[in-house]
């Protein structure tokens, strides 16, 4: 009538032994090892060191091609600058590359050594018109798991932008 309640034996199986993972010691896993398998972006903490395109393969890594969706924003990424991470935009919008005069001020000592003066020039945007005080070469390491690209753009140095970064136009 009833089903009656059987209380398992030591010869039954764990349902749940066909789901286990054996752990194998010598075979340590990395989470950036299986970041990279799987093309997605990873980062470490060696966030100072960064003197050759090689060295950016090392703590950043962009989705392959055809997999920049699982990045979230593809236009964003973290690019070398003097030996440091610094966060860069691209817009193929833009008619010059820009950066903010108080980003170079909290991120560049000496920067102004640097600096070639040019004649003022008004820019606007939606939160109102910047002005340029000059334009600065930076060498940029863009890095990328198949090979990493080195760009010398120069950047127009607005005094009163909003911007925690470099912008990079076409």
């Amino acid at each position: 009538m009833g089903d009656a309640i059987r209380e398992p034996s030591d010869d039954d199986q764990d349902p749940r032994e066909e789901f286990l993972v054996e752990y194998q010691e010598e075979m340590p896993l990395e989470i950036q090892d299986i970041q990279l398998e799987a093309g997605m972006p990873q980062d470490t903490a060696n966030k100072n060191l960064c003197k050759h395109t090689q060295d950016a393969q090392t703590f950043l890594v962009t989705p392959t091609k055809g997999m920049a969706y699982i990045h979230g924003t593809a236009t964003k990424m973290t690019v070398c600058i003097d030996n440091a991470q610094h966060p860069l935009i691209i817009d193929s919008g833009a008619h010059c590359s820009i950066v903010a005069r108080d980003y170079l001020d909290n991120h560049f000592p000496n920067w102004e050594k640097q600096l070639f003066p040019t004649k003022a020039k008004n820019f606007k945007s939606a939160s109102g018109k910047m002005t340029s005080i000059g334009t600065i070469i930076k060498e940029i390491i863009i890095p990328h798991r198949k090979g990493s690209v080195r760009l010398n753009p120069e950047f127009v140095v607005l005094d009163n932008a909003h911007l925690q970064g470099f912008l990079l136009g076409t």
